[in-house]
């Protein structure tokens, strides 16, 4: 407004000069609007969010009237009225740079207007959400906390917020951090998510469920929940992703079972088939490649798989670690100690805080 306002005062006519203003605050509000992007690499829906649910998203938009927007088909909110801090804050968290991310999300929170609890509800929410991912990456967490503590802190959230869009996804998350850390009550989550009414949900429910037993060593039963999310039916995009997921652990039991020749044709089909707009999905799916071909001893082959990790999806931070870890010991077995320096020296300075990179300082 300030490179309009000596215009409005050059005119001398007042009528002129008023309504001449509110033509400007309308056009400047035309932009001013919430941002909903689904995944799947629809185009995103512009409005005002008036409600939001559990189960639903209401937003009022100009072209389409009155959209409504599952949860579960979410990929990115971003508020007409949000912290500049909130969207830098998403930008260095998909980036990796956890510590960074946490900062711009305490800066967001302290911004804030009165008065705009989605807006907090979410911001708070993606604080959480970035502390589980720096808790499963093996990063510390900040200001001393303790992934026990994180836990209690996560549950206690959603259960204040059960009827808010951010319960089912932050069930999810939570499930997978207390699995990680050796929770029995991670099951109890999991099995609320199969309960949703989106199939996708569903799905990733039992493919959580699947991994958890797979990790407890009950091989033969992992495998039958695997076939269980498979077995629900895919109609829509999220729905084929969420089946990928179901897939790469089914392929994981062949693997615990002795049989990761008969799994890789599964992972050739999944690269064929999976969008190239869900890059974490195509991440975690090159990166389950290159450890079966590491598995089976074709290392050159394995090599070219992590490549499309590193080069195509370093966005997807959890998978780029582990990649490059892999990449360090290829190298090495296949004669080449300057590339493998070369990666070493990348998941240092890129991943400080990853257990990739503990786990290789550790050799």
């Amino acid at each position: 407004m300030k490179h309009i306002t000596p215009v409005i005062r050059s005119l001398n006519a007042p009528r002129f000069t008023w309504a001449f203003s509110l033509i400007v605050l309308s056009c400047l509000n035309v932009s001013a609007q919430d941002r909903i992007t689904r995944s799947g690499g629809d185009k995103p829906i512009l409005g005002k969010i008036k409600e939001m649910t559990n189960e639903v998203i209401t937003i009022e938009t100009k072209r389409d009237g009155v959209v409504k927007v599952t949860p579960n088909q979410i990929e990115e909110i971003k508020w007409d009225d949000e912290p500049a801090r909130f969207s830098a804050g998403r930008s260095l968290e998909e980036k990796g740079y956890f510590p960074r991310a946490f900062e711009a999300y305490e800066e967001a929170l302290a911004d804030l207007d009165a008065g705009l609890p989605m807006i907090k509800t979410d911001i708070e929410y993606h604080l959480l959400h970035l502390k589980a991912n720096m808790a499963m990456s093996g990063a510390t967490l900040p200001n001393n906390q303790t992934s026990d503590q994180l836990i209690t802190e996560f549950k206690t959230f959603l259960d204040q917020h059960k009827n808010s869009y951010v319960y089912y996804p932050g069930l999810m998350i939570l499930g997978k951090l207390a699995h990680q850390q050796g929770k029995p009550e991670a099951l109890d989550y999991f099995v609320e998510l199969q309960k949703t009414p989106w199939n996708d949900y569903q799905i990733l429910g039992f493919t959580a469920q699947g991994h958890q037993q797979l990790a407890a060593g009950e091989i033969d039963t992992a495998l039958a929940t695997f076939e269980k999310a498979l077995a629900i039916p895919s109609v829509g995009k999220a729905d084929e992703l969420a089946r990928a997921e179901a897939i790469l652990g089914k392929a994981a039991t062949l693997v615990a079972q002795n049989k990761t020749v008969e799994a890789l044709p599964m992972i050739e089909q999944l690269i064929e088939n999976s969008p190239d707009s869900a890059p974490g999905t195509q991440a975690r799916i090159y990166l389950t490649q290159g450890k079966l071909f590491q598995q089976l001893g074709r290392n050159e082959e394995a090599v070219v798989s992590l490549l499309h990790v590193d080069i195509l999806y370093p966005q997807s931070a959890p998978e780029h670690a582990e990649a490059l870890y892999h990449l360090t010991k290829l190298w090495a077995a296949l004669g080449q100690p300057d590339r493998a320096a070369t990666t070493i020296g990348q998941l240092n300075n890129d991943y400080p805080d990853s257990r990739w990179t503990a786990e290789l300082n550790k050799n």
